[in-house]
């Protein structure tokens, strides 16, 4: 078996086209406790943060969020797919 535990870092840029010229940008990082081969849990802190625009484009944050956050993912196979 594998190492029990792991660490998770992870940003996203998010563009949000149905309302105009709003932005996110999202970092997170967690560490993980591997329970066996298809499962684990994770424990972990994020930072978001939106933009609105202005009429001269000039970025503004709008929302900045600091957040602790948690998951549990089990994985199984039904044949040759995994979920």
């Amino acid at each position: 078996m594998r190492d029990k535990w792991s660490i998770h870092t992870e940003a996203q840029y998010r563009s949000f086209e149905i309302t105009p010229n709003i932005e996110q940008i999202l970092f997170r990082t967690s560490i993980n406790y591997h329970i066996n081969n298809a499962a684990f849990t994770s424990a972990g802190y994020a930072h978001i943060t939106i933009y609105t625009f202005d009429k001269e484009q000039v970025p503004r944050v709008q929302i900045s969020e600091n957040r602790l956050w948690q998951q549990f993912l089990m994985r199984n196979s039904i044949g040759r797919f995994f979920i």
